[in-house]
């Protein structure tokens, strides 16, 4: 377990790196890859049917918290894949995609699609050796993962949640982000 000192300590940079974030995404519509505000269905635990939440990525513990960025409360942890690494969120906010990229003891190879309003990982994808960068289509249909040691980006059909498609990249792929509109 986190000591109160570290806990706190690692809250209050996410949050200032989270409020910088937010300002940028008024502008450019930036999402930090292991913070990111969202909007999740209306819940149990929540006040009003439309909330806020921050989803930060615990590596160590390969958990997801979702934290109350008003009170820096954190409201639930779940299990992710081993070594998560970035989460993005689905538009509507109801949904979180988190790349489990591993440890040095043991490879990633896996997306955790987590339900963020019910609080619980639905499916883990298998999507090949250290996912790392995660995009999100202007549709929302499909997810693209760069997977850095299978050299691939892979498309996962968000409606089913199985395996669309995968491209051989070149060496490492990484981030990535959405260019223009959608064909």
């Amino acid at each position: 377990m986190m000591s109160d000192t570290v806990l706190k300590c690692s809250l209050a940079v996410v949050v200032l790196l989270a409020s910088a974030a937010w300002m940028r995404a008024d502008q450019s519509q930036a999402a930090l890859a292991t913070a990111t505000q969202v909007t999740p269905a209306a819940s149990a635990a929540s006040t009003s049917a439309r909330s806020s939440a921050l989803l930060v990525l615990n590596k160590t513990e390969n958990t997801l918290a979702i934290i109350d960025p008003a009170s820096l409360k954190v409201l639930a942890r779940m299990p992710t894949g081993e070594g998560p690494h970035e989460v993005v969120a689905s538009a509507d906010g109801r949904m979180a995609y988190v790349a489990n990229y591993g440890t040095q003891q043991k490879v990633g190879s896996s997306i955790s699609i987590i339900d963020i309003g019910a609080r619980r990982e639905l499916k883990r994808v298998a999507v090949g050796e250290v996912p790392v960068g995660i995009v999100i289509a202007p549709d929302g249909r499909r997810a693209f993962v760069a997977t850095m040691q299978a050299n691939r980006v892979v498309e996962i059909n968000l409606d089913d949640l199985t395996l669309a498609r995968t491209v051989e990249t070149g060496v490492g792929p990484d981030g990535m982000a959405w260019a223009g509109q959608p064909s």
